[in-house]
Formats: C-alpha cells, structure tokens, sequence
C-alpha cells in the first residue's frame, strides 16, 4: 500500500477555498481574511490560491455566494409579505451564523448567489403591482436592513458580554426576547419594503 505525502495539503477548488475561509472569518473576523493568512490556513502558499481567485475581493464576493447557498429558498405561497417576512428570517439565520456578513468591509462586486437571492426575492413580490425597478429598490433596502440590525444585535451582545465579564460573573450573555427583537425588526423591514413599494417618488 502506498502512503501519501505526510503534510501535503488537499487539492485546491474555488469551494474549499470559500469554506476555508468562511470558518476563518467566522473564527476571527473578515479583515483578517487575507489571502496570506487564507494560505496559512490551509497550508497552502499564497500563490496556488491566485489559480482560484484574482483578488482578495473576489474571495469575499466567493465566499458570500458560498453563505448564500446555506439558504433554504422561499416557495411564493402568494402573499408577498408573508413570503417575504420568511425569506428575511432566512437572511437573519446567516448573518447569525456569520457575523462578519454585516461588517460593512464587503466588496462593492458581488458574484452570482446574490443576484440569485434578489431573483427570488423579486418572484416572491410577483403578486404586487409595483414595476421591477421599485422591486428591486424595495429588496436592497431589506438586505440592507437586516445587515443594519446584525450590526445592531452583535453590539449589544459585544457590550452585555463585556459587562458580564466586568462583573465576574460566570454566567452566559442573557438571550430573552432576542427572538422576539428579531420578530419586531423583520416586521419594521418589511413594512419599510411596503413603504417602497407603494411610493410614486421612485
């Protein structure tokens, strides 16, 4: 039987790399994704993950399209803010899975999964009037809502895990009403989408 190379790293693709560095992000933080630390990671050199991805922005718009995909899509069931309501707490699983989604540090170019996700956004307002472009309006506006209450909500538990840590106190970070504060906003959010929707000014 013939041993491989001890130490020698797996082959490389653009899906590896992606959740190597999604677990590295979601470990530390998306600035220290870089493409040397990436390359550490998975002991590789720097340059093998050049072959994959042009730029360090291309690894992040690759690794949100790999986030992306964890999604389970929305099935219309015909009214558009119930099928929406479902489709933002979908949104709010991943940034809660990975924090680093609502850094506000994310490339200006995104890859494929995004136009995908407002794809079907966009299929699940079928049933209201509004012309594409306001859709289209109305749905960045909620994506960009919901990154705003991440950013929101891991503050707050930055600080609470502070104060607890001030404290000396053992105990974990008090959750109660965090899903409940999640209900409210996605309620705000998509009220703020009708609001879209139904203006005359855009």
């Amino acid at each position: 039987m013939t041993e491989g190379k001890v130490g020698r790293p797996a082959r490389l693709d653009r899906v590896s790399i992606a959740r190597a560095a999604i677990a590295l992000a979601d470990r530390t933080s998306l600035p220290q994704v870089t493409m040397r630390a990436l390359a550490a990671e998975i002991g590789s050199a720097p340059a093998a993950l050049y072959r994959h991805v042009d730029d360090r922005d291309g690894l992040v718009a690759l690794m949100i399209d790999e986030v992306l995909a964890e999604r389970t899509a929305v099935e219309a069931k015909g009214s558009w803010r119930a099928d929406l309501s479902i489709f933002a707490v979908g949104i709010f699983a991943l940034h809660s899975a990975h924090p680093w989604l609502s850094t506000g540090v994310l490339p200006e170019t995104m890859g494929p999964g995004l136009g995908e996700v407002m794809d079907e956004a966009i299929g699940l307002l079928a049933s209201h009037p509004a012309p594409a472009g306001r859709k289209y309006s109305a749905i960045a506006v909620l994506l960009e809502l919901v990154a705003g209450h991440a950013r929101a909500a891991a503050r707050l538990e930055d600080s609470a895990a502070v104060i607890v840590e001030d404290a000396g106190s053992s105990g974990s970070v008090d959750e109660t009403g965090h899903g409940a504060d999640e209900d409210y906003a996605t309620a705000v959010i998509i009220a703020a989408v009708g609001g879209i929707l139904n203006s005359e000014d855009l």
